[in-house]
């Protein structure tokens, strides 16, 4: 029987982290919810909703860590065949756990995701214009070529792999603080094919805080960005058929 474990990541995400879990741990065989160091309540919400699922592991950074160290130390203390990952303040639909599984039971298939739902702060439905960088487009089978002259079109929060993916890849890069996520998707793109569903499986919460972390300090995130895409780029063709 195939376990799912999913991973759910966390920084002052005290406002909607029990419905994150919950949206879960209702339906996988694990969750491994991770407290980054949260300045607020996250970690007591997170305690308190492991108390009411038995299938809930709490953990908590003792500083913050970011999100690929975080992401890395849940896959490392999951035990599940297929790992799920998600934000603190996002939330899984229902049929997530069903769908993945299924496309992943595929050995050619190394990476499942899909639409989102656009939420707000206060979980109403948005337009998905909210979100163009997440917006359907036409796939070309070559997922590689595409992500590589595109960037990153992929929603996070709707990602699901094996584990056995997720180690020969060697996990999210921690050097890389803005595309730890898109350097993963293409190490994957490397070794099988992606599927995207048929059907949004996560809503993704558009709010204050990932708002204004686009938006902060523009200029010097720019240049970032552009760092690390250049070391994204040169990093494949130094090794064009491995990593």
């Amino acid at each position: 029987m195939v376990k799912v474990s999913a991973i759910v990541a966390a920084y002052n995400h005290g406002r909607f982290i029990y419905q994150a879990i919950q949206s879960l741990a209702t339906q996988v065989d694990e969750v491994i919810a991770l407290d980054d160091a949260s300045s607020d309540n996250s970690w007591e919400n997170i305690t308190r909703t492991a108390s009411e699922f038995n299938n809930v592991i709490a953990l908590r950074n003792s500083e913050n860590l970011g999100i690929s160290a975080t992401y890395n130390k849940g896959v490392a203390n999951s035990t599940g065949d297929i790992l799920l990952f998600q934000g603190g303040d996002d939330i899984s639909l229902p049929w997530r756990r069903v769908a993945q599984e299924l496309t992943l039971s595929n050995r050619e298939i190394s990476l499942s995701f899909s639409n989102a739902h656009i939420i707000s702060e206060l979980g109403l439905l948005l337009s998905s214009e909210e979100a163009p960088e997440l917006l359907d487009k036409v796939r070309p089978k070559d997922i590689f070529q595409r992500l590589l002259k595109e960037g990153n079109f992929i929603c996070g929060a709707t990602v699901a792999m094996r584990r056995e993916d997720f180690l020969i890849s060697n996990g999210f890069s921690p050097s890389l603080q803005h595309l730890q996520d898109y350097f993963m998707w293409l190490k994957l793109a490397r070794i099988g094919n992606f599927y995207q569903e048929e059907v949004p499986v996560a809503m993704y919460r558009k709010h204050a805080g990932n708002i204004s972390a686009a938006v902060t300090q523009i200029d010097s995130r720019t240049k970032a960005l552009e760092t690390e895409l250049a070391a994204i780029r040169s990093f494949f063709e130094r090794k064009p058929s491995s990593f």
